[in-house]
């Protein structure tokens, strides 16, 4: 019987930055994980094959079960949720973690993403999300994990690829895997 982590679609409200870095995040945070973009019309992760190939020609066997420690991801290559139902079942079979980059409703447990903005530029925060501060001392508009400002070092990492595993914006992310997301 498999514990957490599990699949989990992620949506980021707003900013097409933090929603191409968050499922990153969120995917380090499991240690092992894949992430895969089912986010049409998104900035585009890189790389080569794409869940549209796979869906094509079918997962490869490599595909389905990690062959290292760590993130690996996959471009979407036009793919929405509703089109991957069956192939995110056959590789979440196989994978500790699977993160699902949406840009709509999912099937999967949603974890909604949002930057904290301040004032009238900010977002109602009712439903639980996971926030995204800017600035230290900054107060979450609703409620849900709060992820700490990313320093520019980090970010850039996480815009090549590079994966800060030990860094406290990632350990915020370990906790959204615990929560029961609808």
């Amino acid at each position: 019987m498999r514990t957490r982590p599990g699949i989990l679609a992620i949506r980021t409200a707003i900013d097409p930055i933090l929603g191409w870095v968050a499922p990153v995040g969120l995917a380090a945070a499991a240690g092992t994980a894949l992430v895969l973009d089912l986010a049409p019309g998104e900035l585009p992760y890189p790389g080569g094959r794409t869940v549209a190939d796979m869906l094509d020609e079918g997962p490869s066997r490599s595909e389905m079960t990690p062959d290292r420690p760590g993130v690996a991801i996959v471009p979407g290559g036009g793919v929405r949720p509703v089109d991957a139902v069956d192939l995110v079942g056959q590789i979440g079979a196989g994978w500790p973690a699977v993160v699902l980059r949406v840009g709509e409703e999912s099937p999967w447990p949603l974890v909604p993403v949002s930057p904290a903005l301040p004032g009238h530029l900010g977002i109602d925060g009712g439903s639980p999300a996971v926030w995204q501060l800017s600035m230290r001392g900054e107060a979450a508009p609703g409620p849900g994990p709060i992820l700490p400002p990313l320093s520019r070092t980090i970010f850039r990492s996480l815009l090549r690829l590079e994966l800060p595993m030990a860094c406290a914006w990632v350990r915020a992310w370990r906790r959204v895997w615990d929560l029961p997301w609808r």
